[in-house]
């Protein structure tokens, strides 16, 4: 393969934020700064602000939604082409608290959308306790849209990390 037709991993991270939250008051942002979703996190965290709902919308228009159960994420919701695709419970139970600010998509490169590729993955930090001076990370693993594997990664020396499924 030459240089020209070879292609790179790329990530993309959402443009709009909607946080709903209990009480009724919604926050929405386009383009934030990571220390603007950072406070906006330390909110949730310190539970100022009980979050029902995290909407995420990409640049394509997919949107991805956290909804909250008791300070914790319930369900992850997918929106592509009109179409709902479901993480369940038991598979987000075991998520903390997300970091909005490292939300990406990751995906091969071949497609232009991550989400019109066979396989991609959301990754996001989780907290609320570091590992070598590191936030965990959760990779949420998708072939055909459908959740093939959901792993939570932290770093266990200088070196190397080590991982759990979720």
């Amino acid at each position: 393969m030459s240089m020209s037709s070879a292609h790179q991993d790329k990530m993309e991270r959402p443009q709009y934020f909607t946080f709903i939250y209990k009480n009724g008051d919604t926050t929405s942002l386009r383009n934030p700064s990571d220390s603007l979703l950072r406070a906006i996190n330390a909110d949730i965290e310190s539970h100022k602000k009980n979050i029902t709902e995290a909407q995420l919308v990409f640049r394509t228009t997919e949107k991805i939604v956290f909804k909250y159960e008791s300070y914790k994420v319930s369900t992850i919701r997918m929106v592509v082409n009109n179409k709902e695709y479901m993480i369940e419970k038991n598979r987000t139970n075991k998520i903390p608290q997300i970091f909005y600010q490292s939300v990406g998509v990751m995906w091969d490169g071949v497609e232009k959308n991550a989400f019109k590729s066979s396989f991609f993955y959301i990754q996001f930090h989780t907290g609320p306790e570091k590992f070598f001076h590191t936030y965990p990370f959760v990779q949420l693993k998708f072939l055909d849209h459908q959740l093939i594997k959901s792993i939570l990664w932290k770093q266990v020396n200088e070196d190397y990390m080590t991982y759990t499924e979720l």
